[in-house]
């Protein structure tokens, strides 16, 4: 009776070693300049010269994740959303991942995305869904493309840019709680999607908002704004201005 006992504990303890172990998976991203993620997935993100992801299966079943990787590509997603209400598939994945250089970031679904700096040229990135994306420092592009649909969230502390064009559509966030520049910059909000960065400074800005929206902002040189609804903007500094205003919608200095 002992020794089956002791067998019994033997074999368990060596299940949940190998289920333990085979939680965690490793890749090489060597090349690798996009990421895509979609589903309940947290993100680590750090550049750095050593490129790899480490990607570990919190809950769910890894048969309800896939990976796909190319030779630039590299995407996570899980099996969420519809899947869940059916109690079918529901995976939750965290990812530690550095790569030295970005040209490309989706998210789709519930993606959480932290990274502390990036220093890049071009970059595009999609947020979709309910998804969250911040960088503690600092993110610097020659040209930044950022695409927000839902109820999304990106924030930085500290943004800059050569030229930016940002799209907010539904109930679209952007943050920048500290300084930053940006020569050129395009925005266009429209549902109830708010711009708040008070001390980000824009040289030429042309502002497009429509629905219930709010920009916050400085400019230097030149400000061109078009609001319809009940949008506001507010901003900083003494540009040259072009503005047309419809509706309940205004625009202000501070």
């Amino acid at each position: 009776m002992v020794t089956r006992l002791f067998l019994c504990m033997l074999l368990l303890a060596s299940a949940n070693w190998t289920s333990a172990e085979t939680q965690a998976r490793s890749f090489d991203l060597n090349g690798v300049t996009e990421l895509v993620f979609d589903g309940d997935i947290t993100v680590k993100f750090t550049q750095a010269d050593n490129a790899q992801a480490m990607v570990t299966l919190v809950k769910g079943d890894w048969d309800d994740v896939e990976i796909k990787q190319t030779k630039a590509l590299f995407k996570v997603s899980g099996k969420t959303g519809f899947w869940n209400f059916w109690g079918s598939a529901n995976a939750e994945l965290e990812i530690k991942i550095s790569v030295p250089q970005l040209s490309r970031l989706e998210m789709v679904g519930e993606v959480d995305f932290h990274g502390k700096s990036l220093n890049v040229g071009n970059l595009e990135i999609e947020m979709v869904g309910a998804s969250y994306a911040g960088f503690s420092d600092s993110l610097n592009a020659d040209n930044l493309d950022l695409d927000i649909t839902g109820a999304s969230k990106f924030e930085a502390h500290s943004l800059n840019a050569e030229a930016a064009k940002i799209e907010l559509t539904g109930a679209s966030n952007v943050v920048v709680s500290g300084s930053g520049s940006i020569a050129k910059l395009a925005l266009e909000l429209t549902g109830a999607s708010n711009f708040e960065a008070a001390s980000l400074v824009g040289q030429s800005v042309i502002a497009e908002a429509t629905g219930a929206s709010n920009i916050e902002l400085e400019v230097s040189e030149q400000l061109k704004a078009s609001l319809s609804g009940a949008s506001n903007l507010r901003y900083g500094g003494s540009p040259k201005l072009n503005v047309n205003t419809s509706g309940a919608s205004n625009v202000k200095a501070y």
